[in-house]
């Protein structure tokens, strides 16, 4: 039975996007944005799919916003394993940011 963590999960200030673009669909992007919804459940990011972040021949493709950041961080031929690091990494940024 899934667990509801509604209640405990904080507000998200951190979006996690991941390219579905042909290019990067093409080296795995779907899998990746499946994993990273599971992955990043229990955590403060937002998950979601979105459009090409202009890398195409580099994907899969990842990118990062936090609050108050216009364009996101892109990061390049992103796999399952570099998911919870990537979103550990700007969690404790912003984190350190409002200390």
């Amino acid at each position: 039975m899934p667990r509801d963590t509604s209640a405990s999960r904080q507000p998200s200030t951190t979006l996690f996007q991941v390219c579905q673009g042909k290019d990067c669909c093409k080296r795995g992007s779907a899998a990746l944005l499946e994993h990273a919804e599971y992955a990043l459940a229990d955590t403060p990011v937002s998950v979601a799919a979105c459009k090409c972040l202009g890398e195409c021949k580099r994907g899969p493709n990842v990118g990062i916003k936090t609050s108050g950041q216009k364009k996101p961080i892109v990061y390049t031929g992103v796999q399952t394993d570099d998911v919870q690091r990537i979103a550990e990494a700007h969690i404790e940024r912003q984190r350190s940011l409002s200390l």
